[in-house]
Order: C-alpha cells, then sequence, then structure tokens
C-alpha cells in the first residue's frame, strides 16, 4: 500500500472519531478509568 500525502491523509482523518496528525505520526489517546480496565483492553487485542 502506498503512503498517503498530506491532503489525503487530512481527508482520510476527517471521517474518523479521535485520530490526530502529530508531525510524521497519525494516534488516538484511549481513556480508561483504571489499571485493571486496562490490562482487560489489552489482554484482549492481543
Amino acid at each position: 500500500m502506498p503512503k498517503l500525502n498530506s491532503a489525503q491523509i487530512k481527508t482520510a482523518l476527517k471521517s474518523v472519531t479521535g485520530w490526530k496528525k502529530n508531525g510524521a505520526v497519525i494516534t488516538r489517546t484511549y481513556p480508561f478509568k483504571d489499571f485493571e480496565f486496562i490490562c482487560g483492553f489489552v489482554n484482549h487485542h492481543v
């Protein structure tokens, strides 16, 4: 898959919630209520 250019990234980010371009990376922050919940989330997605 070829890399997206800046315009394509900007357009794509408009269609998703919570994602941001920060320099050369695209990130999303997930807030969790406590450490136990985080562990469950990580274990489920590994």
